[in-house]
């Protein structure tokens, strides 16, 4: 089977990343493939991760995905693939419309999030509708994922569940990696929260920042670390209260989150919706317990509450906060919960996830 792998473009996201772990893989057990990008992308540093790591990769240089349906089209008579996988939303309907001219090749989509509220228009749900008869395979990252699926018209016969992966062997080296020598990094004098998330209005850095409140109050020595850029950073760092500016650190987006991570006491995500947050089976590759809200999708089927970590009520900062305080406060119930991290993160192992995906592909 020869699968060819239609992007957007090579720029710093999930998409991007699953992108470079399942290719990584393919190359280790001599998969035929390729990847399309359909536009030049902007990460230098992600397109020479991919060239280190001898990804079959091509980009075109299309001014929209909607335009470079003819390319598509040409490029897989050329290649002549068995299998196309497209994994983000507007390349997605691009390569469905394709498919019109190439019907003898299968076309399987990865879906990463579910449908919000602000996505339903009548041009969206269209669009979706026309993915569903056209697609052979859905790929939902959750259970939730493919339940709301099944509403637009994907049918269960046709939707499998293949969890998000991470690369464990990259972590593991990049956690010995020395990117910053911060004081809050030793252990024995602080209990440091870490969060890893884009600041836009889902991620809900005001929860965060009110849970933080209560928790320095109960723990004089917590600190909170944060990393990750967005539109709402300045807006999320007027949230912090003048008496807990030196106690709150933003580091901006950071290449290596995994050294924070590995250095830090508890992850924390507050979100109000994920997709399926690689951003927490990293946190437990790197052995950190976790708090997560219960919010849809993913985390409820990542944590077991009380097993490596705590799943609160969602917008709750003082759920957030209780949680934070119990782990913080318990160092043996911190080492319990590390230990079981470790554990649950081999479940998502490249190596794992990989051989789902062969198994779907063939």
């Amino acid at each position: 089977m020869k699968l060819l792998m239609i992007m957007s473009a090579i720029d710093i996201g999930g998409a991007q990343r699953f992108c470079l772990n399942i290719c990584k893989y393919f190359n280790s057990i001599g998969y035929d493939y390729q990847v399309l990008f359909l536009r030049k992308g902007k990460s230098a540093d992600l397109r020479q991760e991919f060239i280190d790591n001898h990804i079959c990769f091509l980009e075109f240089d299309c001014k929209s995905v909607m335009r470079s349906i003819p390319q598509i089209v040409q490029y897989v008579n050329k290649v002549k693939p068995d299998v196309m996988l497209s994994t983000v939303g507007n390349v997605d309907f691009a390569v469905a419309v394709a498919k019109l001219f190439i019907p003898k090749v299968k076309f399987y989509i990865r879906k990463a999030n579910v449908v919000f509220d602000n996505q339903k228009s009548v041009a969206n749900m269209a669009k979706l509708g026309f993915e569903a008869l056209i697609c052979n395979k859905l790929i939902a990252l959750t259970k939730d994922m493919k339940q709301d699926y099944m509403q637009y018209g994907f049918k269960e016969k046709n939707i499998v569940v293949i969890n998000n992966m991470i690369d464990l062997e990259y972590i593991n080296q990049r956690i010995k990696e020395v990117v910053s020598e911060h004081e809050w990094f030793n252990k024995t004098t602080y209990r440091l929260i870490v969060a890893n998330a884009r600041m836009v209005p889902e991620k809900r850095y005001d929860v965060l920042i009110k849970a933080f409140e209560r928790v320095e109050k109960a723990i004089p020595e917590a600190r909170l670390m944060i990393l990750g850029n967005g539109p709402l950073r300045e807006q999320i760092e007027k949230m912090v209260p003048q008496s807990l500016k030196n106690k709150i650190s933003f580091t901006g987006f950071q290449n290596n989150p995994y050294y924070y991570m590995y250095h830090a006491s508890v992850f924390t995500l507050t979100s109000d919706y994920e997709g399926f947050p690689n951003v927490v089976i990293e946190a437990l590759a790197c052995g950190l317990p976790v708090v997560t809200t219960n919010c849809k999708t993913g985390p409820r089927e990542i944590i077991e509450n009380g097993k490596e970590g705590y799943v609160v009520k969602r917008g709750d900062y003082n759920a957030v906060a209780d949680a934070l305080i119990e782990i913080l406060s318990n160092k043996g119930k911190r080492v319990s919960f590390s230990q079981n991290a470790i554990k649950k993160a081999k479940q998502y192992d490249v190596e794992k996830i990989g051989k789902e995906y062969i198994s779907i592909l063939n």
